[in-house]
């Protein structure tokens, strides 16, 4: 799939140029509501084909418009044009059916908001956005968890992270429920705000039970270094004592010295930064 801004090659045609242009609006979406990362067959539910459909007829007709002006274009070039609107489209929310931009772009908070009388609106929405970025910086470390055994190693720090994880789910539920009539306007009001003080005081042990494994791995690398130095600077003393049959047993004190620090110096500079 092509990039928006890159070119579009000739073998992008059809339905592919089309698939290709709508995932890279969805992904443009999802970079502006984080909380929805790993979940994009979910907002591809919420795209209308009519309005995709209506958007392709519109990009054809303003092609043949510029072709009528300018003569025929190279089928590469009608197709970067295809590609570019089209994502765009997509990336604006436009092909979204209803449902998805109140659901997922939350259309009449932005609407209120929007207006000169909308300050609890607008307070409103301050509020999502902040939530929805610690959600998305939460999921990025979800799947970094998931890329390895981190998870096993670090089990407070995975079970905040899933916690928050399961919060975004949560949150759209609530979103879902309240769009279709399913719970009140109060009762959903209440438990958006437990949801988001649950989320922050999770965000808040999660980041504490990272700080407290940085502090551990420091210490690892700390006691490596002591050690090795020591255990150097006892063996060497031993070996210039030239202390009759010690020496083979110093040397190999310099040794294992030698290899706790390379050990130590090892982890400092592998860290992560």
């Amino acid at each position: 799939m092509a990039k928006k801004g890159s070119k579009v090659t000739t073998h992008l045609r059809g339905n592919d140029l089309i698939a290709g242009a709508v995932q890279d609006g969805v992904e443009t979406i999802i970079e502006k509501h984080p909380r929805f990362k790993g979940r994009e067959k979910y907002i591809q539910g919420y795209l209308s084909q009519k309005n995709v459909t209506h958007a392709l007829s519109e990009i054809n007709y303003e092609i043949g418009q510029i072709e009528a002006q300018k003569g025929p274009l190279p089928e590469t070039e009608k197709a970067q044009m295809i590609y570019d609107s089209l994502s765009a489209y997509v990336a604006r929310g436009d092909a979204f059916d209803d449902d998805g931009k109140e659901v997922i772009l939350k259309g009449s908070l932005e609407e209120k908001a929007g207006k000169w009388h909308g300050f609890k609106a607008r307070r409103q929405l301050g509020k999502e956005r902040s939530l929805e970025r610690t959600m998305g910086a939460f999921s990025d470390l979800y799947h970094l968890l998931k890329s390895g055994d981190y998870a096993e190693r670090m089990p407070e720090v995975a079970r905040d992270v899933n916690s928050i994880y399961d919060g975004g789910f949560l949150d759209t539920a609530l979103d879902f429920l309240k769009h279709y009539g399913l719970m009140t306007s109060k009762r959903y009001n209440m438990l958006k705000s437990s949801l988001r003080k649950g989320i922050e005081k999770a965000g808040e042990r999660a980041r504490g039970s990272v700080e407290h494994y940085v502090h551990a791995y420091n210490a690892a690398t700390a006691v490596f270094l002591i050690l090795g130095a020591g255990l150097i600077i006892f063996s060497s003393g031993e070996i210039t004592g030239n202390v009759v049959g010690s020496s083979l047993n110093s040397s190999y004190g310099v040794i294992v010295g030698v290899l706790l620090m390379i050990v130590g110096y090892f982890i400092y500079t592998n860290k992560p930064r």
